[in-house]
């Protein structure tokens, strides 16, 4: 395995390590809750069992790593922090911009803006027989049902086909 290593490239090694992570991730989302506690544990109990065995240089090597590594969380979550404070304060002073601007826009008078002509008034004309349609249709007579001679249907009278009876 080391002499395999050995002889890649770095591009190689590069696109192993990433295959490796995409493997490991995909593994590591299919576990569940008690297999994720049971990996943590076991975890623990290695590096407990390396702490223990390790000599003074290891474990001065190894606390120079973990100050390393907090060092360098630390630097990305205060530039994170500091992303999200970029963002929020960006938001805020869109959002004062905007309500300012709906402030203005409403102090102005509405028919200001409105350029457009106001519809003209229906004619009086249209609108009486609009009403004595509608008084027609909907009248106690137009309304009455009956039985249709010809087909035996119930329909309004008002559909109804005036036949005479001695044309059946």
């Amino acid at each position: 395995n080391a002499v395999r290593r050995a002889v890649l490239t770095s591009d190689e090694l590069e696109q192993q390590q990433a295959l490796h992570r995409k493997q490991m991730a995909a593994w590591r989302a299919a576990l569940t809750s008690k297999e994720v506690e049971q990996q943590r544990t076991l975890a623990v109990d290695r590096s407990m069992a390396k702490r223990a065995t390790a000599t003074p240089i290891e474990a001065e090597e190894q606390r120079v790593l973990a100050r390393e590594r907090s060092t360098t969380r630390r630097a990305a979550h205060e530039s994170e922090k500091a992303k999200q404070q970029q963002t929020v304060a960006y938001k805020t002073t869109r959002l004062q911009k905007t309500v300012k601007q709906k402030q203005t826009v409403m102090k102005r008078k509405p028919n200001q803006d409105a350029k457009v002509d106001w519809p003209k008034p229906v004619d009086m004309d249209r609108k009486i027989n609009c009403l004595k349609n509608f008084i027609q249709h909907m009248s106690m007579d137009s309304l009455a049902e009956s039985v249709c001679g010809i087909c035996n249907v119930r329909r309004f009278k008002r559909d109804l086909r005036h036949v005479p009876l001695s044309k059946i």
